[in-house]
């Protein structure tokens, strides 16, 4: 196999033959299907947008995938949105993703390679096949039930394997076939403490109005529900004195292209969830393989506070998905306790870096460890000038 790397710009038409060649043989997610790809490298700025990497076997492409570069060092402190600081500089790629925070913020999950599910390729051997122009390969977000999500935690030498805060994180999911089973009985599934806390938000909503489910039917429809949803979503995370999801001009308009370019391909599902006139919350959703991926959500926090109105909008939601005849309701990444307690099952994924054995890095690393040796000194230094200040009050 050779490997081409290919400019986003220019190459636009050639790219997209490429991955839908392979999207049609790959069980990828909706964050690698070419409707997300497609919005995301036509969204970026010409001095970040990512090249294309492709494994070519004579003209066949067999495996690709997108790289993005960005230079990390004292300077990336801040912007550095893998939160990563080096002493020196550092060439780092990003599978799937641009390296620079302010783009990458569209949170990549289930990522991986895209190649044929009948391929099999060794992770190894693919790194090996890479230019040499890098320090360091970011693999954010990979799908541990993929390749090379698969060989995530696999010996990897020479390179050494990072995994960022040494954490896998869950991403709970509803199984559908398992609701259709109990004859559309969702509830039957979850606990008995969720059940009831559940019941007891319709009660209390249905004192005033019955729950109604409003599913976008057109695109001025979805529009609606979208901007309607932002401003819930915003007004949450402003109250928390942070940004939420459509914080910047950047967030907002990539989904409201999103939106507009998918949406007549039936993989964008805008929900809005009703209680009389007032909006309990609205759901923004992919629709991908007979999957939802739930993404992001506005919840109305200004109505009577022993309302749940996620707990309700995520019922509605699975109930309607459950009618469609979807297969799973994925709430992705994030083992937040609600998820957990509307799951019937979870994936996992991982966030991790590579670096090559070079000797910036072991130096690095070296006066990284002695600084927090020193640190855990001064700290027992501290802790026995306290205890002897108190003995000498006694």
């Amino acid at each position: 196999m050779k490997l081409e790397l290919i400019p986003v710009a220019g190459n636009l038409k050639r790219i997209r033959e490429i991955w839908e060649s392979l999207e049609v043989v790959s069980n990828i997610s909706y964050f690698l299907s070419w409707g997300w790809i497609e919005n995301w490298i036509t969204s970026l700025p010409d001095h970040v947008q990512p090249e294309l990497a492709v494994f070519l076997e004579g003209n066949n492409p067999r495996l690709a995938f997108f790289l993005g570069k960005a230079t990390l060092g004292l300077t990336a402190i801040r912007g550095n949105f893998h939160g990563q600081q080096h002493l020196f500089k550092s060439r780092a790629w990003f599978l799937n993703a641009t390296g620079i925070p302010a783009f990458d913020r569209i949170y990549m999950e289930y990522n991986r390679f895209l190649c044929s599910q009948k391929e099999s390729f060794q992770l190894i051997d693919i790194l090996n096949r890479l230019p040499d122009s890098w320090d360091e390969l970011y693999l954010p977000g990979l799908d541990m039930q993929s390749f090379p999500g698969t060989e995530a935690l696999d010996d990897l030498s020479p390179y050494k394997t990072i995994i960022k805060d040494d954490t896998i994180v869950l991403s709970p999911f509803v199984d559908l076939d398992k609701v259709r089973a109990r004859d559309g009985d969702y509830l039957s599934l979850l606990s008995a403490n969720t059940r009831s806390q559940i019941n007891r938000s319709y009660r209390l909503c249905e004192k005033i109005a019955p729950v109604q489910l409003e599913v976008a039917q057109d695109i001025r429809m979805a529009m609606d529900i979208y901007e309607e949803l932002v401003g819930l979503h915003e007004l949450i995370w402003t109250n928390r004195s942070q940004g939420g999801a459509f914080c910047s001009d950047y967030l907002f308009r990539f989904h409201k292209q999103l939106i507009q370019d998918r949406f007549e391909y039936n993989e964008i599902q805008l929900l809005r969830i009703k209680c009389g006139d007032a909006t309990l919350g609205c759901l923004y959703n992919f629709v991908y393989k007979n999957n939802v991926y739930f993404y992001q959500s506005g919840m109305n926090f200004n109505l009577d506070k022993r309302l749940k109105p996620g707990l309700i909008a995520h019922v509605e939601a699975i109930r309607h998905n459950t009618g469609a005849g979807h297969k799973i309701y994925d709430f992705l990444g994030g083992g937040s306790r609600y998820k957990m307690s509307l799951a019937t099952d979870h994936n996992r994924m991982i966030w991790i870096r590579l670096q090559k054995p070079l000797l910036k890095f072991r130096i690095e690393n070296t006066l990284k460890m002695v600084k927090h040796r020193l640190i855990g000194l001064r700290n027992i230094q501290k802790k026995d000038t306290l205890r002897d200040l108190g003995k000498s009050d006694v």
